[in-house]
């Protein structure tokens, strides 16, 4: 059985914060609201992906973190595409526990 490859353009992605080696997500493996430790295939570091979706325009954006974030991180990020708060109050920050 042969998988086909998702076009990169429908994919997310997101760069290593230690050498900046972009990867996409082409099988979406990674689900909104959940961290997950990756290995980069660039420089071999280990790294947190946390893909989150937008609560205003309902955009999936990948961030990346060397070390877990801190709950007073991830309050600061905002959507790529609309700059929406993406945690919106602390019931977002527990269901990601």
């Amino acid at each position: 059985m042969e998988l086909e490859t998702p076009d990169a353009q429908s994919c997310l992605s997101y760069r290593c914060p230690y050498c900046g080696t972009v990867d996409v997500d082409a099988y979406e493996v990674l689900s909104p609201g959940e961290s997950v430790r990756l290995v980069c295939d660039g420089c071999r570091e280990h790294f947190n992906v946390l893909v989150l979706e937008c609560p205003n325009c309902g955009d999936e954006t990948a961030h990346t973190c060397p070390i877990t974030p801190s709950a007073s991180d991830l309050q600061k990020l905002s959507c790529q595409r609309c700059h929406h708060a993406l945690i919106d109050d602390e019931d977002d920050l527990r269901s990601m526990d």
